[in-house]
């Protein structure tokens, strides 16, 4: 088949540009390499950067837009949507039998080609993020129909956003609740295509001829393979061979089971600083997978030490959750410390 792997930049490009590359080469060097931006930030990029491109041949492919021409969502400031939204061109660059998008800090390990032939035979390819999140839009491959742009288009002028219910009300999670990165392409990408029962979807994708039944078929695959965003929903044994393309962590934790990228080394606790007493406080606001995942890595490495969760806020209580030995940890809300604190003074 013929194949292509999309890469983008939003605003000035970093200066480590396009840190993977190698290793892209090396595991998919019988595909295109496409690098998106808008023509205004292609200008922006300097000599080196050219000179990166063209030893890796990479093709720049220009866009019109970062985000969605008269998009209903669109703060002036300090939104995320312009640096995820720009993927959405990915959609439509025709001519390919399948495409796969990465973000620039994925790191390829293995042969992706099953993954592409999957998506080439019509099916949109995602997997769930790394914190639980029903999506990352760090990665996505499909074949490419300029429909879908077109669906994506109208879904943005059409849909409205709010911190409570997402985008048209649909909610960023199996239960209508909202993860970070719900009002950038996450959640954007996430409502569109799989909460096709959502009116704003269902009247985007009919306007473009794919609201029929099986018209489009999204799925997800295995993150801990495709999209591995560390160990967290990955079992126990997993065997890091597995990994086919690898996003996060870029740096070692506490633990030793974690799969790094290939420059990346975990080095263990030695024995003198595990027999030093150390006790752990952590300051939470919702997040409870990630709290836990933290407060399991802790208490692998530290099984004796205390570990303490405050929380100033929300609504998830850890205190039974707490009492098992996997977790140990002691739970108080910092409205009750004030409470204690006022009582004793009278």
């Amino acid at each position: 088949g013929k194949y292509a792997l999309v890469f983008s930049y939003s605003g000035r490009p970093p200066q480590k540009f396009l840190p993977n590359i190698f290793h892209v080469w090396k595991h998919a060097k019988w595909a295109d390499f496409i690098l998106m931006m808008t023509e205004q930030d292609a200008k922006l990029l300097d000599k080196w950067q050219l000179r990166t491109m063209y030893l890796n041949d990479v093709k720049l492919r220009t866009v019109d837009w970062a985000v969605p021409p008269n998009m209903l969502h669109h703060p002036e400031k300090d939104w995320c949507g312009p640096q995820d939204l720009i993927r959405l061109h990915a959609l439509s660059l025709e001519g390919y039998d399948a495409v796969a998008y990465y973000d620039t800090d994925i790191e390829l390990q293995g042969d992706i080609t099953p993954m592409l032939r999957c998506a080439a035979t019509g099916r949109l390819l995602t997997t769930n993020g790394g914190v639980g999140e029903p999506m990352s839009v760090g990665f996505f491959a499909l074949r490419p129909d300029r429909r879908l742009l077109e669906a994506a288009i109208s879904f943005a002028q059409r849909a409205p956003f709010s911190e409570k219910t997402g985008w048209a009300g649909a909610g960023f999670a199996p239960s209508g609740g909202i993860f970070p990165g719900a009002e950038c392409g996450q959640g954007f990408f996430h409502t569109l295509f799989y909460k096709t029962a959502n009116n704003a979807s269902q009247l985007a994708l009919a306007d473009v001829g794919l609201g029929a039944p099986g018209a489009l078929v999204a799925s997800q695959i295995d993150r801990c393979i495709w999209n591995y965003q560390t160990s967290f929903q990955c079992s126990e044994d997993f065997d890091c061979s597995r990994v086919r393309a690898h996003h996060k962590p870029d740096h070692p934790g506490s633990n030793p089971k974690e799969c790094m990228k290939s420059h990346v080394r975990w080095y263990p606790v030695s024995t003198a600083q595990r027999s030093k007493t150390f006790g752990f406080w952590f300051p939470i606001f919702q997040q409870e997978a990630n709290v836990l995942r933290v407060v399991r890595q802790v208490r692998r490495n530290y099984p004796d030490s205390p570990i303490m969760l405050l929380t100033d806020g929300g609504q998830v209580d850890f205190t039974e959750v707490c009492k098992l030995p996997r977790y140990g940890c002691i739970f108080e809300r910092a409205a009750d410390r004030k409470s204690t604190r006022l009582n004793s003074s009278h």
